[in-house]
C-alpha cells in the first residue's frame, strides 16, 4: 500500500473559502480532506484520527501569538511527529520558523487567493509534492527489549512486513545512527515519530519507562504482547494485538485494516485488539 496516492489530510486554516477550495479539489483527487478555522478544533482532531499530514497556516491564532500556527504545530508534533506537520503562510515567514523551530516545514503559498487558477496549480504541484514527501519522512518508532532473539525474529519477519502492507515503516532505536547519549536521542525518536508499537513479551521496566512518555504525549499506540495478561492492567485499554511467531495472510489484513481506519481511510475500519500476526 502506498499511502501517498490517498492521503488522509486536515488543513487548519481561518479562511473557511480557501480551505473549502482546498477540500474540494484534493477530494477530488482522492485524497481524504478535513478541514477546521480553529487551533483547538485541530487538536481534538489530531487526537482523534492519525492523519498522514496536518497543514497548518502559521498565522492562524493560538495562545494570543502572531504565528500561533507554530505553537500549534509544536503541539500536533509532539502528538503525531514533527514529519506529520506542515507550516504555510501567504507571507515570506521562513526566517521567523527556523528560528523557532528548525525541523519544520515550511511552504509559502500564493498571496491572492482569489485567483483561483494560480492557486489550484500551487496545491497541485508544490502542496501535494511536500506532503508527499512529509509522509516519506515518516516512521513508526518500536519499543521492545533488545538481545532477545524471539523479538528480534518477531520484529523482523512479523512486524515490518506486515506494516510495510500497512503503507508504514516503522524503526527501533538500535536502527537509528545517533551520536547524542542513548536516553536523550531515544526520547527525541519517540517525540518524533507518527505512532508506537510497544511490544511486551515479558515484564520489562525500560520498555514500560518508554511506553510511560510516548503516552504523556498523547502518542497514537499499538501493544503486541504473546498474551493480554502480559500486560500491566492499566495499559489493556490501548489496542492490542496477540503477537504469535509467523506472519498469516489475514494477520497481515486485520493489522493493514486497523492502521487504515486510524487513518479514517472510507471504508476501513480499524478494530481495537486481536491477533495480527
Amino acid at each position: 500500500m502506498n499511502r501517498t496516492e490517498q492521503l488522509s489530510i486536515l488543513i487548519v486554516d481561518d479562511q473557511p473559502e480557501v480551505s473549502r477550495f482546498y477540500k474540494k479539489l484534493l477530494t477530488d483527487r482522492g485524497h481524504a480532506v478535513e478541514t477546521c478555522y480553529f487551533a483547538g478544533e485541530s487538536l481534538r482532531h489530531v487526537r482523534d484520527r492519525l492523519f498522514d499530514v496536518v497543514v497548518v497556516d502559521a498565522k492562524i491564532p493560538h495562545h494570543g501569538a502572531g504565528l500561533g500556527g507554530l505553537i500549534l504545530a509544536e503541539e500536533v508534533g509532539a502528538i503525531m511527529g514533527i514529519n506529520a506537520v506542515l507550516l504555510m503562510s501567504q507571507y515570506d515567514i521562513r526566517g521567523e520558523v527556523a528560528h523557532y523551530n528548525p525541523a519544520f516545514t515550511f511552504l509559502p503559498k500564493p498571496s491572492a487567493v482569489d485567483d483561483l487558477d494560480n492557486l489550484r496549480d500551487w496545491v497541485e504541484n508544490d502542496l501535494l509534492a511536500r506532503m508527499r514527501a512529509q509522509v516519506e519522512r515518516q516512521y513508526g518508532f518500536v519499543v521492545m527489549p533488545y538481545n532477545d532473539p524471539a523479538a528480534d525474529a518477531w520484529f523482523k519477519d512479523v512486524l515490518e512486513p506486515a506494516m510495510q502492507t500497512a503503507g508504514y515503516v516503522v524503526r527501533r532505536m538500535d536502527q537509528i545512527p545517533h551520536s547524542r547519549p542513548i536516553n536523550t536521542e531515544l526520547l527525541a525518536r519517540i517525540r518524533q515519530a507518527h505512532f508506537v508499537v510497544v511490544y511486551a513479551p515479558f515484564q520489562n521496566s525500560n520498555v514500560y519507562f518508554e511506553a510511560g512518555y510516548a503516552v504523556a504525549l498523547d502518542k497514537f499506540m499499538l501493544f503486541a504482547a504473546r498474551e493480554i495478561e502480559n500486560l500491566p492492567f492499566d495499559v489493556r485499554s490501548h489496542p492490542f494485538f496477540r503477537a504469535s511467531a509467523e506472519p498469516t495472510a489475514a494477520g497481515m489484513a486485520e493489522l493493514a485494516r486497523f492502521m487504515s481506519g486510524l487513518r479514517g481511510a472510507k471504508g476501513l475500519a480499524g478494530t481495537p485488539g486481536g491477533k495480527f500476526a
